[in-house]
């Protein structure tokens, strides 16, 4: 099996690195924007994983750039990796904010779950 030397070979099609580049500076912003409102705010716990989210993102499309010039196998694992998992992580804040706002509006008798059983349901804890 020839190894894979560009990164065509590991994309299928040839990335656009201005693309890359646009949305690694969205997400640098992202997160010192939610890290500064998190730390004026003194937010709950759980908004600090929005912040890690963005970090994560940001090293995929850190990853993203340098496969650009130099694909490797282990860059490329790091990549998905990067991009793929931390939208479950703001999957779980959303679950547990929608639990929160239904503690805080006393809405367990009109809601089909309970704050306390939507957090649990959705972050199997």
């Amino acid at each position: 099996m020839a190894a894979l030397s560009t990164a065509a070979a590991y994309f299928h099609y040839e990335p656009n690195q201005a693309a890359a580049i646009a949305a690694l500076v969205a997400f640098i912003a992202a997160a010192i924007g939610t890290t500064v409102v998190n730390i004026r705010a003194r937010t709950c716990w759980f908004m600090f994983v929005v912040t890690l989210t963005a970090l994560c993102e940001m090293g995929g499309y850190a990853a993203r750039l340098a496969m650009l010039s130099a694909p490797t196998m282990g860059t490329y694992i790091a990549m998905q990796t990067l991009l793929i998992i931390p939208p479950i992580f703001l999957a779980v804040v959303d679950y547990i904010t929608v639990g929160k706002l239904l503690a805080l509006a006393a809405a367990d008798r009109v809601a089909c779950l309970g704050h306390k059983q939507v957090a649990w349901l959705f972050t199997a804890r």
